[in-house]
């Protein structure tokens, strides 16, 4: 079906929209990333909504090639972006070479941690896990 050209700049995944939806952190703000393991208020590179990210990520690293996608997936590549962690990310599959697919997820799962919980548990310690939220910010605090 053909729709009106108006229409077709009106949808999340156009050209048009595309131009705004790059919002930049004042210069003084810094943001660190985590994800909750379990919930569905927030999505992560491991469910089914970004499956194709590490792809997506992949190819950018590899070729420069700029990530595309559902309005989903734009808005997970711009906070990834911003993130303090993604500088060093980035650098860590530069270094990768040839760069296989597993090294990505690996990268994502080392750079932005999945912790246990859900995003309101996600606060409390969880001594029986191998990380928790405390562990991954005293980890961050005394890496910088």
């Amino acid at each position: 079906m053909f729709l009106p050209a108006a229409i077709v700049d009106m949808r999340a995944c156009s050209d048009f929209l595309n131009k705004f939806s790059v919002k930049t952190w004042p210069a003084s703000f810094s943001m660190d990333l985590y994800f909750a393991e379990q919930g569905d208020q927030a999505s992560d590179y491991s469910e089914p909504l970004l499956r194709e990210m590490p792809e997506k990520i992949r190819q950018y690293i590899l070729s420069g090639e700029p990530v595309r996608g559902s309005l989903s997936e734009r808005n997970f590549w711009c906070a990834l972006q911003q993130s303090s962690q993604f500088k060093d990310f980035a650098r860590s599959l530069r270094r990768a070479g040839a760069l296989p697919l597993s090294e990505v997820r690996q990268a994502l799962e080392v750079y932005f941690p999945r912790l246990p919980g859900d995003h309101v548990t996600v606060l409390d310690p969880h001594s029986q896990q191998k990380t928790d939220l405390l562990r991954a910010l005293t980890r961050t605090l005394l890496s910088e």
